[in-house]
C-alpha cells in the first residue's frame, strides 16, 4: 500500500442520516475548497443552507431510482472510492471516474426503528442500508487514499488535519479506518440479532458501545 504524498482532500461525498455537526462541517469543506458530493437529505439541507454541493445524481448522470434504494451503488462512486491512485489513474480517466478522497456516512437509524411500538418486519428491513455500508467499507479498505468519517466526533479531527497541513495523515486515515469497520460490524449485528431474535439462544452476537473509562 502506498501511503506517501497520498491524504490531499480534494472532494467528500456526504451522506447521513445522523446529521449532527454536518452543517458547520460541510461549510468547513467547503471554506477549503473542497468539491462536496452529496445525497437525498443531506444535499436538501446543504442547499438550504447554501452550502455548495453537488447532487449525487448529477454526478453519476443516473437518477436515484426504487425509492431511493438505488443511488450510490454506482461505478462513478465505487470506482471513485476504491481505486488505488498510482495504478488505476489511467483506467478512472478513461471512465470518467473522478476519486472521492473523504467519506462522511453514518447509516439508517436501524437500532431507533426497532424500538419502535408499531415496527414490523417490513419497516425494519427497509432500514436495512446498503449503500452506506458499502461506501464506508470502501473508504475504509482503501485507507492509503482515502479518509472515511462515520460519527460527528470525526468532524474536527478531520478539518484540524485539514486547516493544518491540507491533507489527512495514514496514521489518521487507518484510527478512522478501524472505526468505520467497527461501525459497520455493529450495524449489521443489531440487524442479525434482531432476525434472530426468536432464536437467539442458538446464534446470538454482542455489540457494545463505550459509556465511560473505568477508573480502574
Amino acid at each position: 500500500m502506498t501511503t506517501e504524498n497520498s491524504g490531499a482532500i480534494r472532494r467528500a461525498l456526504i451522506s447521513v442520516s445522523d446529521k449532527t455537526g454536518i452543517l458547520p462541517f460541510a461549510q468547513a469543506l467547503a471554506d477549503l475548497g473542497i468539491e462536496i458530493l452529496s445525497t437525498g437529505g443531506t444535499y436538501k439541507l446543504l442547499k438550504a443552507e447554501r452550502i455548495p454541493a453537488i447532487e449525487i445524481s448529477k454526478h453519476t448522470g443516473f437518477p436515484e431510482i426504487m425509492d431511493g434504494r438505488v443511488k450510490t451503488i454506482n461505478p462513478l462512486i465505487e470506482g471513485g472510492i476504491l481505486g488505488l491512485r498510482n495504478k488505476h489513474d489511467q483506467e478512472a480517466q478513461k471512465h470518467n471516474i473522478k476519486w472521492i478522497d473523504l467519506v462522511i456516512c453514518n447509516l439508517y437509524p436501524f437500532s431507533d426503528v426497532i424500538t419502535k411500538e408499531d415496527c414490523d418486519l417490513s419497516l425494519a428491513l427497509e432500514n436495512v442500508d446498503i449503500g452506506g455500508p458499502t461506501m464506508v467499507r470502501s473508504a475504509a479498505k482503501n485507507c492509503g487514499w482515502v479518509c472515511v468519517g462515520t460519527n460527528h466526533k470525526d468532524y474536527k479531527v478531520i478539518t484540524d488535519e485539514l486547516k493544518k497541513s491540507g491533507k489527512i495523515s495514514f496514521g489518521t486515515r487507518k484510527t478512522l479506518s478501524t472505526t468505520a469497520f467497527g461501525h459497520t460490524a455493529a450495524y449489521d449485528t443489531i440487524i442479525h440479532n434482531y432476525l434472530k431474535q426468536e432464536s437467539f439462544s442458538q446464534n446470538f452476537s454482542l455489540t457494545f458501545t463505550k459509556h465511560s473509562d473505568m477508573r480502574y
